[in-house]
């Protein structure tokens, strides 16, 4: 659970503006003072409006999504004086999947490890091999989408999506005994 607080100018007043599930970020008000933007990492990141009371400082609604930004976090909010733009700077990461050859009698490693998916557009994580060891699912997060799906050999060959929602996928595949986590 995280919190948004505010005080006056003079360092007065403390108060909780919100409070939810998640991290927020860099919280600024708008220049009219009717609104407090910020951004949160929760599953996806994604950039919220809270209504705001101007004279009192207090949320006078729920926040409402308005980006979602995808594997990128927005961080470092500005907003310009006319209040027509936001700006952020956006910390991105990205994740690869390797893979290195085990004797399975002693553990050791057998040869180098070698990368199996070779890209920096998008983050992959939550993989786990077939119970055949032949093929290995794992999550793909793009920016601006919610996660996927995808399927690849355990070469890291003839990639292909299997689903825009993981979490029906995975589930479908923990009941049908087809992957164990």
């Amino acid at each position: 659970m995280s919190e948004i607080g505010s005080v006056t100018p003079q360092g007065q007043d403390l108060r909780r503006v919100w409070q939810g599930p998640g991290t927020f970020y860099d919280p600024v008000y708008s220049p009219d003072g009717q609104y407090l933007f910020f951004s949160t990492a929760s599953g996806n990141f994604r950039l919220w409006r809270l209504p705001i009371n101007p004279r009192t400082g207090s949320a006078v609604g729920k926040p409402s999504e308005i980006a979602n930004t995808g594997s990128a976090l927005a961080r470092h909010l500005t907003i310009a004086a006319n209040g027509k733009q936001l700006a952020y700077s956006s910390l991105t990461l990205t994740d690869n999947i390797g893979s290195v050859s085990l004797d399975p009698t002693s553990s050791s490693v057998q040869g180098e490890p070698k990368l199996l998916t070779q890209d920096t557009s998008y983050r992959k994580n939550n993989h786990v091999f077939s119970p055949d060891g032949k093929s290995i699912a794992f999550n793909v997060w793009r920016m601006g989408a919610d996660g996927e799906v995808w399927l690849i050999d355990a070469e890291g060959n003839q990639p292909r999506q299997l689903t825009a929602e993981p979490a029906a996928l995975l589930g479908w595949l923990l009941k049908s005994g087809h992957f164990c986590f």
